[in-house]
């Protein structure tokens, strides 16, 4: 009793192969475990699948971790963070270690103490197969033992992400070249993300496979209906592009607002017009100082700051962005690296046109781009396709680049034909990597496999 109530479900560790007490109406088999005084429910039978994530909350990974337990049959979740109190559809989910700390040595030893619990989850539930999801989880997937077959997913392309030459990156080149290849299948959710593996990281080519990330398309759909009932319903009939996507140096969100401030200037686009940026990260304050200084009004939605005449909006993250993507004209992704972005397969299946950075295979493939059409984003550096604008990747943000992303932009906007057409196409686009397809793939690769 006393090893238990030195875990706090909030804090270090839930104790949860978790149902609340509410899922005993469900028929589920269940011993009572007091932990940290409360009692929960607890399956006796082991879970065939343990799937490793930081937190369900986010996009991304987190969205594809979060699918992934949803739909495989006998899945349990082990979260490094869940401050969102996000359930599982009944899943069994455990976190670990749930407070963020600074500090070089807080973190070092937080991740030691995630790495032994994960080593304690596979003992007592001997999995068949452990799943896991970016960096930090697959790191503890690897560096412990048991746990059946390893499995990681590798979101986006190693020598991008930690491309610095600080301790944590080169930690985390370092790490990633000892480890991955000890793992029994690594999925790729892009080609180039693969290649970049087998060719800097020294993983073995027949470890790999290629894995399209899923969306739940209708969930998406039914989400997107709802009302949130706040400042950000009155946005609704606000005329609008949007971005989803955390504010990090990755999503290039300087090029974005530059971008914005040249559409504003454009005669045919609406001078109502406004940029919505869904998402939270390190580049905030930078971004608000340039919006400033490009004389551009925005507010701050998240710290309940309500300007209706503001040009740029930052929204924070959004657990549902689903009602505010669905009315937004276009999604904007100007990345200067991807692999396969949730955010866009999202804007797919709802009948959002997007304009889109060429910067992964992923990408390439979501547009399902055609051989000539491969060739006329070569030569002109953008193609227009069934579900949006493939343009170049951009090398810079300056006027140059600004500008022939405004001018493809401001075209697509005043093309309602090419809308209308996009809104229709992509749907049926999104729904070839919707979850009942992908996780088909899953069953047939990962859980079924020995």
């Amino acid at each position: 009793m006393h090893a238990f109530r030195l875990i706090s479900s909030r804090h270090l560790f839930s104790g949860e192969k978790l149902y609340p007490d509410h899922a005993y109406s469900h028929g589920i088999e269940k011993s009572d475990t007091l932990v940290s005084g409360r009692i929960y429910s607890m399956k006796k039978d082991s879970s065939k699948t343990m799937i490793i994530s930081t937190a369900f909350s986010g996009g991304g990974a987190e969205a594809v971790a979060r699918t992934m337990v949803e739909a495989s049959e006998g899945a349990s979740g082990v979260l490094f963070e869940n401050f969102a109190e996000i359930e599982c559809r009944g899943r069994p989910v455990r976190v670990i270690c749930g407070s963020k700390k600074d500090g070089m040595i807080s973190k070092i030893l937080v991740n030691m103490w995630r790495v032994l619990v994960v080593q304690y989850l596979k003992i007592i539930d001997k999995p068949r197969v452990t799943v896991s999801h970016l960096e930090g989880p697959n790191f503890a997937n690897l560096l412990t033992v048991l746990g059946g077959r390893r499995v990681i997913f590798v979101h986006n392309c190693v020598s991008e992400n930690y491309n610095g030459k600080s301790i944590l990156h080169k930690s985390k080149r370092a790490l990633v070249r000892l480890s991955y290849n000890t793992a029994n299948l690594i999925c790729c959710v892009s080609a180039d993300v693969r290649k970049d593996l087998i060719e800097n990281y020294g993983v073995p080519e027949f470890k790999t496979e290629v894995f399209p990330n899923p969306i739940n398309c209708k969930r998406i759909v039914r989400q997107s209906l709802v009302l949130y009932g706040d400042s950000r319903d009155l946005l609704f009939n606000n005329n609008y592009i949007i971005s989803v996507a955390s504010l990090t140096y990755q999503k290039n969100h300087q090029l974005l607002i530059s971008v914005f401030n040249m559409l504003l200037k454009k005669s045919m686009i609406p001078p109502d017009l406004k940029l919505i940026l869904a998402g939270e990260g390190p580049e905030k304050r930078s971004l608000e100082h340039q919006c400033a200084s490009l004389g551009l009004t925005f507010a701050d939605l998240q710290n309940r700051e309500n300007t209706p005449s503001a040009q740029v909006l930052f929204l924070g993250f959004q657990i549902n962005p689903y009602p505010l993507l669905r009315r937004a004209r276009l999604l904007i992704m100007p990345s200067l690296w991807e692999g396969l972005p949730i955010a866009l397969l999202e804007a797919m299946a709802l009948g959002v046109p997007s304009v889109v950075s060429n910067c992964s295979a992923g990408i390439q493939d979501a547009f399902s781009l055609r051989m000539d059409e491969m060739e006329q984003l070569s030569a002109s550096g953008f193609v227009q396709t069934n579900v949006g604008v493939l343009v170049r990747k951009p090398v810079s943000a300056d006027s140059s680049t600004a500008g022939f992303w405004s001018k493809i932009i401001s075209e697509v906007l005043i093309d309602f034909d090419y809308l209308n057409f996009c809104s229709k196409m992509s749907p049926l686009r999104a729904s070839e990597y919707d979850v009942e397809h992908v996780s088909a793939l899953w069953r047939e690769k990962i859980f079924e496999r020995h």
